[in-house]
């Protein structure tokens, strides 16, 4: 937009600026990057409820998608170790490689906010009958009782139900479940303490399904499984 330009520009006018406009215009930068996203989940959550969503299917190996998503919000969190746990010999899914993504940047960052500092999160994936079965899982305080299938309703937000620790829109997971569902696959959240042995005894597991690819001839497979 007009305003992010400039207050782009500005910024890079650094050297020249008292401390004080510096730190004002970092600040309005942080409240207009938050406004462009909460305007582009409100238009995500619209064509979802609306049924105008877009899908764009081709078969992608999950591992490209993890892998963009973790490019995307790594990078702010360095103080947060991220392990993955990724079953050998995994199909590839028939998906919109772009939405699962943005699934992924949402889950994670959701993780992230109840991960403590020099915490842990860890991402499995696995096949589960003709589908696969990813894991997202956090060291946090857990999910109250009752919140499992509230936390995925619009605006009810992830932190709300959980200790307050960020300002998000209330709209991020509510996405997550109407994407994955557009793909016919299915999300929910537990707490690891009931997901019996190596879950780990507190913190929370976001675990969603996706379809696995009919078999390609190999001259038609994509360039990211070759």
């Amino acid at each position: 937009t007009v305003m992010n330009n400039s207050v782009s520009t500005l910024l890079r006018m650094r050297k020249e600026l008292p401390r004080k406009a510096m730190d004002e215009l970092t600040g309005l930068w942080s409240q207009l990057t938050r406004l462009q996203k909460f305007v582009g989940n409100l238009l995500d959550m619209a064509a979802i409820t609306s049924g105008h969503m877009k899908l764009n299917f081709q078969p992608y190996m999950i591992q490209e998608i993890i892998g963009a998503a973790l490019g995307q919000v790594q990078a702010t969190k360095e103080d947060r170790t991220i392990g993955t746990n990724i079953s050998g010999n995994l199909p590839m899914v028939m998906i919109d490689g772009g939405l699962i993504e943005q699934v992924f940047i949402n889950l994670l960052e959701n993780a992230f906010q109840h991960t403590r500092t020099n915490g842990r999160l860890d991402i499995y994936v696995e096949k589960d009958a003709d589908r696969l079965r990813v894991r997202i899982s956090d060291d946090g305080d857990g999910l109250k009782d009752g919140d499992e299938a509230r936390i995925f309703e619009q605006f009810q937000k992830g932190q709300t139900l959980r200790s307050d620790r960020s300002g998000g829109t209330g709209l991020g997971l509510a996405i997550c479940r109407g994407i994955v569902q557009a793909h016919g696959g299915m999300i929910y959240a537990k707490n690891n303490r009931t997901l019996g042995q190596n879950a780990g005894s507190h913190g929370a597991s976001f675990i969603f399904t996706l379809p696995i690819a009919p078999a390609l001839p190999e001259g038609n497979l994509p360039e990211s499984a070759l």
